[in-house]
């Protein structure tokens, strides 16, 4: 089944836009050059989180944080994905 999509142009009103860069990849993420355009696009706040993956299993804290818009402490993962 196929649908037509209708740009209505709300995405302007998003009050927060948000990029959440997980940096613990075992290899190289394949996120690293989305994250270099949210970071010179002054409407996007970037964050970094030193997890693979699963953000919310290996630091739900750093993860609820964000969610919040309170502050993330840097930490090193409690697993690797």
């Amino acid at each position: 089944m196929v649908r037509a999509v209708r740009l209505t142009g709300a995405f302007a009103r998003v009050p927060r836009r948000e990029f959440v860069h997980c940096s613990g990849w075992p290899d190289r993420t394949p996120f690293t050059a989305l994250r270099a355009r949210r970071q010179a696009d002054p409407g996007w706040q970037v964050h970094d989180l030193v997890t693979a993956h699963h953000a919310m299993r290996e630091d739900p804290q750093a993860v609820a944080a964000l969610l919040l818009g309170e502050s993330v402490v840097r930490r090193t993962p409690r697993c690797a994905a």
